[in-house]
C-alpha cells in the first residue's frame, strides 16, 4: 500500500461510509460509522498515544479530520484523495507547534490586566529580532524582555506614564508600539488628550521620559476613539513611523523628524472621513504599503466595496480610487461578523485583500498598480457558517500571520476546539489544519473579552509563534515548523 514503516493509515470504505483504522502491519484495530472515534496506535520510536477520527455527520461533506498523538491534528480531504485515483494519498507533511507553556506569571488576569483598560503589545525592543511583551498597566509602562530561548523575563516597571494612573482609557486614549527612530527598537506613541506624547526606546528595553511632541490629533482636538482612527506607519520609506489619522474631514499626516518628534499636522485627503461617511462600526480602514515602494498607502472598505488612494513618496496621497466590489456593505460585510485584513499573501512586498466571510475565506490578489483583482474564495473553513466551525468575531478570532518564513501571510484562527492554522503557500498542507489544543473557547476557557491572544516571532527565525494573555499570565506555543509528522493515508 506504499505505507511509511510504523506509522497507521486510514480508509474510507464503500457504500457503508465506515471508517476504517488499520496499523502499520495491515491489521483492522477499529471500525466506525459515528462522527467520534478513538482508538491506540503506534505513531513510530516513541511516538505512541492516542489517534482520534472526526467524521461530520452529513454525508454530503465526506470528510475525515485525523489527530496524531502529539496534537498535530490533520484535516484529511477525501475530496482531494480522489484527485489521485485508488492510489495511497499522504497528506502533505503538516505544520507544527509546540504545546501550550506558561511562560510569565504577570500580564494576565490574575495580575489584575483588563483588556478595556490595558493594552498589550508583543514586539521587538531590543532590535535582536525576537518580540519582547510591552503593557500599559495601572501605574504606567511594564516590559518583559525574550531571553532568546523562549522564555520570558520578570516584569519591569519602566515607565509612570500612558497608564489608567495617568488618566489614559482605551475607549480615549489610543496607544501603539512602533519604531520611530528607524533603529529597530519599538517606541511607544500615545494620542492623549492634548495631542501626541512619545517615549523612546534606549535600545535596551527602557524608555525615556515621556514627551509631548504634537498638538494634534488628541481628545482636546475633537479626535473620538469611536470616530477616528488613527494609526503609526511609515509613510515616507525612512523606516521611521509617521502619524496618520482619518478625521471629520478627512486623512490628516504628521511626519517624522527623525529623532522622534513629528512636524505640524497636515490635511492630506478630503475622503475617508466622517464627513464623507466613513464609519468605525461600518468600514475597516488600514495603512499599509500597497505598492511595494516601502511607503504606506491607504485602504478603506465602504459601502460599494474598497477604495485606495496611494502615497505619492513623501507623505501626501493621490485622489481615493474605487478598485474593487466587493468586502463591502454593499456586499454584506459586517465588521461585527466579517474580519478584513490588507497583508502580503504572495511575499512580492505589495499587500493584499483577505476577508473571513460566511462562507469561509475571500482574497483578492493586488495587481501591482494599487487595484485588486477580482475576490475568489480560498477556503470554505474559518467562516462565520462553514462546516466543523461557525467562526464568530466574538469567541473564535482569527489573525494574519507569516508562519513558514517565506514572507508572506497565514492564516491561525482560534476556535472552540484550540489553534488552527492554513498556510497558503504550496508548500504546506491543502487544507486547514489543527495545531494546539488550547488558546480556545473549551480548551482553556479564553475569552476574547480577557484574553489577548497574539502571533509573533519569539526565536527569530522569521516564523509566527503564538502568544496568549491568560488569566494566570502568559503562554507560549512555539512553532516548529514543517513536518515531519505522522501521515495517515486517505483511500478512496
Amino acid at each position: 500500500m506504499g505505507l511509511e514503516p510504523g506509522l497507521p493509515w486510514v480508509e474510507a470504505v464503500g457504500p457503508s461510509g465506515d471508517v476504517v483504522i488499520y496499523d502499520e502491519n495491515q491489521q483492522v484495530v477499529s471500525r466506525t460509522s459515528g462522527a467520534n472515534m478513538f482508538c491506540v496506535l503506534p505513531g513510530g520510536p516513541g511516538r505512541e498515544g492516542w489517534f482520534r477520527i472526526l467524521r461530520p455527520t452529513d454525508a454530503s461533506t465526506p470528510d475525515h479530520i485525523v489527530y496524531d498523538p502529539d496534537g498535530h491534528y490533520v484535516f484529511a480531504s477525501t475530496a482531494e484523495a480522489v484527485q489521485h485515483g485508488s492510489d495511497p494519498w499522504l497528506i502533505p507533511y503538516g505544520h507544527g507547534f509546540g504545546p501550550a507553556r506558561y511562560v510569565l506569571a504577570n500580564f494576565g488576569v490574575d495580575q489584575s490586566w483588563r483588556v478595556d483598560q490595558h493594552p498589550r503589545f508583543v514586539t521587538d525592543l531590543t532590535g535582536d529580532g525576537r518580540a519582547d511583551i510591552i503593557g500599559f498597566g495601572d501605574a504606567g509602562v511594564w516590559t518583559s524582555l525574550n531571553d532568546g530561548a523562549g522564555n520570558f523575563g520578570a516584569a519591569h516597571y519602566v515607565l509612570a506614564n500612558l497608564g489608567v494612573d495617568q488618566g489614559w482609557r482605551v475607549d480615549a486614549h489610543p496607544r501603539f508600539a512602533a519604531d520611530l527612530t528607524g533603529d529597530g527598537r519599538a517606541d511607544i506613541i500615545g494620542f492623549g488628550d492634548a495631542g501626541v506624547w512619545t517615549s523612546l526606546n534606549d535600545g535596551a528595553g527602557n524608555f525615556g521620559a515621556a514627551h509631548y511632541v504634537l498638538d494634534n490629533l488628541g481628545v482636546d482636538q475633537g479626535w473620538r476613539v469611536d470616530a477616528h482612527p488613527r494609526f503609526a506607519a511609515d509613510l515616507t520609506g525612512d523606516g521611521r513611523a509617521d502619524i496618520i489619522g482619518f478625521g471629520d474631514a478627512g486623512v490628516w499626516t504628521s511626519l517624522n523628524d527623525g529623532a522622534g518628534n513629528f512636524g505640524p499636522a497636515r490635511y492630506a485627503l478630503a475622503n475617508f472621513g466622517v464627513d464623507q461617511s466613513w464609519r468605525v462600526d461600518q468600514h475597516p480602514r488600514f495603512v499599509t504599503d500597497l505598492t511595494g515602494d516601502g511607503r504606506a498607502d491607504i485602504i478603506g472598505f465602504g459601502d460599494a466595496g474598497v477604495w485606495t488612494s496611494l502615497n505619492d513618496g513623501t507623505g501626501n496621497f493621490g485622489p481615493a480610487r474605487y478598485v474593487l466590489d466587493n468586502f463591502g456593505v454593499d456586499q454584506s460585510w459586517r465588521v461585527d461578523a466579517h474580519p478584513r485584513f490588507v497583508t502580503d499573501l504572495t511575499g512580492d512586498g505589495r499587500a493584499d485583500i483577505i476577508g473571513f466571510g460566511d462562507a469561509g475565506v475571500w482574497v483578492a490578489l493586488n495587481d501591482g498598480a494599487g487595484g485588486f483583482e477580482p475576490a475568489q474564495r480560498l477556503i470554505p473553513f474559518f467562516g462565520t457558517s462553514t462546516t466543523y466551525h461557525q467562526w464568530l468575531v466574538t469567541t473564535t478570532p482569527r489573525l494574519l500571520a507569516d508562519l513558514t518564513g517565506n514572507g508572506a501571510s497565514d492564516i491561525v484562527g482560534f476556535a472552540d476546539d484550540g489553534v488552527w492554522v492554513a498556510v497558503l503557500d504550496t508548500t504546506g498542507p491543502l487544507s486547514p489544519q489543527y495545531v494546539v489544543q488550547n488558546f480556545a473557547y473549551n480548551e482553556g476557557s479564553w475569552r476574547v473579552e480577557r484574553h489577548p491572544r497574539v502571533v509573533a516571532d519569539l526565536t527569530g527565525d522569521g516564523r509566527g509563534d503564538i502568544v496568549g494573555f491568560g488569566d494566570a499570565g502568559v503562554y507560549v506555543s512555539y512553532n516548529q515548523g514543517s513536518g515531519p509528522v505522522p501521515r495517515p493515508v486517505v483511500v478512496t
